[in-house]
């Protein structure tokens, strides 16, 4: 990709920056009581080049990669990875001719970036229901992990709504102050990531909660690590105590999270129920996630 200088950007920081800051200095002495100095940091110089736009109907939206003035006038294909300073959005409206920033610092992302692929965006603008504009923002973090974050406009200003480090799948307005979704996550019996995970997010504070589906279907077929202290169901509806010896294969057809429960199956005729504490950590648990 041909590197872009967002000049107008430059200007705006320039603008923005005021005199140079004064950094509080502590100076821990070997006597107890310590010394406070100021000094004059002088701000460290920026280049900025375009890593990744996308064009929208009203918008134009960028990721810039701020690098150390050393990078100025690179020609190679890759940019170093210590040379990235962090990462900023851009949001321009076309109709008014405005420029919005936003700190993206965890995306850490350099022009020509093999991840850049994974760096995308889903205009969520019409399904939460705000006048100006609201997008999801997707990458690929660390361990080529998806890390996902709803980005939009809280009134006037341009923000971070809310932050997942695993791949939102959708989200819409559920009331006037709240924001509903939906995000993959991982049940804590088995590692399996399942795609219904709950968030919601208050427009008023902007707090958010998530929370695992009331019942999580996983048919995983795995063996037991430890002993496992488990019931047996039996058609009459009776329960007898049933310990499942390590070694032994089975299969967790179903967790309750908010009953703590686990429902294991071993052959054909042999149905139990256990409790998420007996069961996490005496499996053998997924790597797929």
């Amino acid at each position: 990709m041909r590197p872009l200088i967002y000049a107008p950007l430059l200007v705006l920081l320039t603008a923005c920056g005021g005199s140079n800051p004064l950094k509080i200095i502590k100076d821990s002495s070997a006597d107890s009581s310590a010394r406070i100095r100021t000094s004059e940091e002088q701000p460290e110089e920026k280049y900025y080049v375009e890593a990744k736009h996308f064009d929208l109907k009203n918008f134009g939206v960028s990721v810039l990669s701020a690098l150390g003035p050393g990078m100025k006038g690179f020609k190679g294909k890759y940019y170093p990875f210590d040379s990235l300073k962090g990462n900023i959005l851009v949001v321009y409206d076309k109709k008014k001719h405005k420029r919005d920033t936003l700190d993206v610092t965890e995306i850490n992302l350099l022009p020509g970036n093999t991840s850049l692929e994974y760096l995308k965006i889903k205009d969520v603008t019409r399904d939460v229901g705000f006048d100006k504009l609201a997008f999801i923002l997707i990458w690929s973090g660390d361990s080529d992990k998806i890390n996902s974050e709803i980005i939009g406009y809280a009134g006037d200003t341009l923000k971070s709504i809310y932050r997942d480090y695993d791949l939102i799948v959708d989200v819409k307005r559920k009331d006037q102050w709240t924001l509903t979704g939906h995000s993959w996550g991982e049940d804590e019996v088995t590692r399996h990531v399942d795609s219904t995970y709950v968030f919601t997010i208050s427009l008023k504070t902007f707090e958010d909660t998530t929370s695992p589906p009331d019942t999580l279907v996983t048919s995983f077929d795995t063996e037991a690590t430890d002993t496992i202290h488990a019931y047996r169901v039996f058609r009459s509806g009776a329960y007898k105590p049933y310990d499942i010896m390590p070694g032994t294969t089975l299969r967790v057809d179903t967790v309750f999270p908010k009953l703590q429960t686990v429902v294991i199956s071993m052959g054909d005729s042999i149905v139990l129920r256990a409790t998420v504490e007996q069961t996490q950590l005496k499996i053998k648990v997924s790597t797929a996630g």
